[in-house]
């Protein structure tokens, strides 16, 4: 279960404080979606959330555990093993191959390579990538790339799965299977939270948290 309680944030020499106490919990096995106008602190909750970043004030949870006031080694550790994330941008390194790509998340967390490349077969097969895996970034479509960032965000089999914007260049058929996923991923178990202008993720969400 991921929680947040009384959060707020502001940047160093800003001041200017997003979300003010903020409180959620989110449900596990459900799409959540952040929602909100430019400006409002979306992608900057998700950091937070990832433990990348930590509240100026509150806390954030993950199995009852505070772990945004815990040591960075902690909370290095909690990342690579309970989250995945997915950029918009995808964020893939283009010197590698589309396997590597996927496979590195798993390594972070403790895998050996034969385990974390079986499960990272099964994850590409799942978003459909899996005859791109000899591939680089850069000779594979927007599209694909948005799915091997899926694959890759689940390949250390996380709790919870961290989103930004991941349709927002997309077209409708690419935004439907990564959605799709999402979904599939819910029925798991995982808790899914993805921060969107998107209405149409909106509308296919389970739940919304709008942001002001």
């Amino acid at each position: 279960m991921l929680a947040i309680t009384d959060v707020a944030f502001s940047y160093p020499h800003s001041k200017e404080v997003l979300y003010n106490g903020l409180s959620h919990t989110f449900t596990p096995g459900a799409v959540s979606s952040v929602t909100g106008p430019s400006g409002c602190g979306k992608s900057t909750l998700l950091y937070i959330l990832g433990l990348m970043l930590r509240p100026s004030q509150g806390h954030v949870f993950l199995n009852e555990i505070a772990l945004s006031a815990a040591p960075n080694l902690a909370r290095a550790r909690a990342r690579a093993t309970s989250f995945g994330f997915v950029f918009q941008d995808s964020a893939l390194d283009p010197t590698r191959s589309i396997l590597d790509a996927v496979i590195e998340p798993a390594l972070y967390a403790g895998w050996s390579r034969a385990d974390a490349a079986v499960r990272a077969r099964e994850l590409m097969d799942l978003t459909q990538v899996n005859y791109r895996a000899s591939h680089k970034p850069g000779q594979i479509s927007g599209g694909q790339a948005q799915r091997v960032a899926l694959a890759r965000a689940l390949v250390n089999d996380p709790q919870v799965v961290l989103a930004d914007e991941p349709t927002g260049n997309l077209d409708k058929a690419n935004a439907e299977i990564v959605l799709d996923i999402f979904h599939q991923q819910a029925a798991l178990g995982r808790t899914i939270i993805v921060v969107t202008h998107d209405p149409f993720v909106v509308a296919n969400s389970d739940e919304i948290l709008e942001l002001i």
